[in-house]
């Protein structure tokens, strides 16, 4: 009884022509699709496949998709390639640094990282790339380093706990400005730094740090 009510409202395809197939393949190996366009692509190929259709609904999400591989979407892509320089590859790699253990654009995220030739389509870095989180990204990844290698420094009062590196401890900047920026936030900087009396280096967001005083060298 179940299944029969479940079957009745359940939406069967309506568009069983058999063209979609190369259509959707079409789509696919088309420079004009983002990567997340074309693994939605790939599920409707699965749909079709299985269900031996489209309902109404994927089959106008397909004609949506094929709109944008017309002339005048492929001179706006084409366009959008040739001004991509050195600034927006910079940005497009923090962004992928940052977001490449996420759950949010992971094939962009990986595609962008494993190919230096790899240009996203315009939406497609916008939407990851100049998002607020993004931008925080960016901004402290490119800001001016606050403490050079070698500096003292003490952790602030509202600071992290840290393993081996406590409030009041000193410890000296080994190296900065090597490790991507994990934190969507002002001062997210990271620094690798050792604790005075350890072997053993720490890594600690700038924001946290503060220039701390070696009295051991005051006369």
């Amino acid at each position: 009884m179940r299944s029969l009510w479940y079957n009745k409202f359940k939406t069967k395809p309506e568009h069983k022509e058999s063209d979609i197939s190369i259509r959707i393949s079409v789509l696919c190996a088309s420079e004009a699709i983002s990567e997340s366009t074309r693994g939605f692509l790939h599920s409707l190929q699965e749909q079709y496949n299985k269900n031996g259709g489209l309902t109404e609904r994927q089959y106008q999400a397909l004609k949506e998709a094929e709109e944008c591989i017309t002339p005048e979407a492929i001179k706006r892509h084409n366009k959008w390639a040739k001004d991509f320089g050195e600034d927006k590859r910079r940005v497009l790699l923090i962004c992928a640094k940052y977001y490449k253990d996420s759950n949010y654009f992971f094939e962009m995220s990986a595609r962008a990282l494993d190919d230096s030739g790899y240009i996203p389509m315009e939406s497609a870095y916008k939407s990851m790339c100049e998002n607020q989180y993004a931008k925080r990204v960016v901004e402290a990844t490119l800001s001016d380093l606050k403490f050079e290698n070698g500096t003292v420094i003490t952790l602030r009062k509202n600071a992290r706990p840290v393993e081996h590196f406590k409030g009041g401890d000193l410890a000296v900047v080994i190296r900065s400005g090597h490790l991507p920026v994990t934190t969507a936030a002002k001062g997210a900087k990271r620094y690798e730094v050792l604790p005075f009396g350890s072997d053993k280096t720490v890594i600690v967001e700038e924001r946290y740090l503060k220039k701390g005083v070696d009295k051991s060298k005051k006369e």
